[in-house]
């Protein structure tokens, strides 16, 4: 990261690295673990920051050139637990992730998985927001049974409104709560809204 001008911290160890994402919304942030650990996170990046995110995008880019980096990304026990779903009823799933769309849609192929609608990044930001979003996706509206799952407290808070069922995942990045739903219960669920 030489053409921001930041001086890019290499002490950066995994259980520093995993304390502090889960805090982290978007990319921008990470320039506080690895620039400005001292700092509060702002609620907008300065224009700093911004090149921080530039710059972390150009790198991801060029790693991702290599196929063979989505194959080294490991699978959650969740998604193990639904692949059969994903493979056999693609169209009952969605995702909306703040991850670039593109990066999504590699780890899914990476893992046999094609035919998910992918809702990213761009179409967040372009949207204002998940919630957003997803109502400009048509994702929102009731007509069938809605379950939404995500690490992000924040986000299942939101989104609890709107759908039948929202969930608080266990695993990811997200801090955790009394109500986190592992992943082997929620493959359980998913298990009994497919159950014939």
């Amino acid at each position: 990261m030489a053409n921001s001008g930041l001086a890019t911290r290499c002490d950066v160890n995994e259980a520093e690295f995993m304390r502090f994402r889960k805090s982290v919304k978007d990319a921008w942030q990470f320039a506080y673990l690895y620039n400005k650990p001292d700092k509060p996170i702002p609620s907008k990046p300065n224009m700093e920051d911004e090149i921080f995110a530039k710059e972390f995008f150009e790198t991801r880019k060029a790693l991702a050139k290599d196929d063979d980096w989505f194959n080294k990304i490991p699978a959650y026990e969740f998604f193990n637990g639904i692949k059969k779903y994903l493979l056999n009823y693609p169209a009952n799933f969605k995702i909306i992730s703040t991850r670039n769309e593109e990066s999504i849609l590699k780890i899914l192929q990476a893992n046999g998985v094609s035919e998910i609608e992918v809702i990213g990044q761009a179409s967040i930001k372009d949207a204002g927001g998940k919630i957003q979003a997803a109502m400009n996706a048509g994702l929102l509206s009731k007509e069938e049974f809605i379950l939404y799952i995500d690490d992000m407290l924040e986000y299942s808070n939101q989104f609890s409104v709107y759908v039948d069922l929202a969930v608080h995942a266990s695993w990811g990045y997200g801090h955790l709560n009394e109500k986190s739903l592992s992943e082997k219960c929620a493959v359980a669920l998913i298990d009994a809204l497919f159950m014939e």
